[in-house]
């Protein structure tokens, strides 16, 4: 089930998005994967205090029943933070959390797959295993529709835009190069 796109007013949100927060404050957003294994989900909560690393953060719980990994009838649900990184969304030292969630006997939920996958990276550490992460995302307007993508229909096939060059094959491409060099920074401090 989708939300229902909202428009708006940029002018108007500007006025609250401009808006200090305490100086000695940070937001930190704990995002998790849902019992869809395929949903997103986040829950903000303030600190006094910028964290060094995840193990500087609670333990913290939402109702796992309204997000399919628990049963109504015990549905207290852990998130326990796993890394930090810098939130590309908002303004200052604010941190977005990956978390890995937890049922209420602390056994991990069955979308918890990073559990066995760092289990069995810790029995394969003497190996010295190669693998790695290709991370894909696409971007949707506010109909739901892939950036990119004609009205009511389907873009051509891929040839001519996989791993094209040119603006009139690659979109958004500018927002690509700014998440490279974010993602790329050595001077972070997360």
């Amino acid at each position: 089930m989708n939300s229902v796109p909202i428009a708006l007013n940029k002018a108007a949100m500007r006025k609250y998005e401009d808006l200090e927060v305490p100086c000695n404050a940070i937001l930190a957003s704990y995002v998790w994967i849902d019992g869809s294994c395929i949903n997103l989900r986040s829950k903000d909560r303030t600190f006094d205090f910028i964290p060094k690393t995840h193990k500087d953060l609670p333990i913290w719980y939402f109702d796992g029943s309204n997000t399919g990994q628990a049963s109504y009838d015990n549905s207290d649900t852990f998130i326990f933070p796993e890394v930090i990184y810098h939130d590309p969304f908002r303004r200052g030292n604010h941190i977005l959390v990956l978390a890995d969630t937890y049922k209420h006997n602390y056994q991990p939920t069955d979308s918890n797959r990073r559990k066995d996958c760092t289990l069995l990276c810790e029995k394969g550490e003497v190996e010295e295993p190669w693998f790695g992460f290709n991370q894909e995302f696409f971007l949707t307007t506010t109909d739901a529709r892939p950036l990119g993508w004609p009205p009511g229909g389907f873009p051509a096939p891929p040839g001519p835009y996989y791993c094209a060059i040119g603006a009139d094959k690659i979109v958004a491409r500018d927002l690509m190069e700014a998440f490279y060099r974010y993602k790329n920074d050595k001077h972070r401090n997360y």
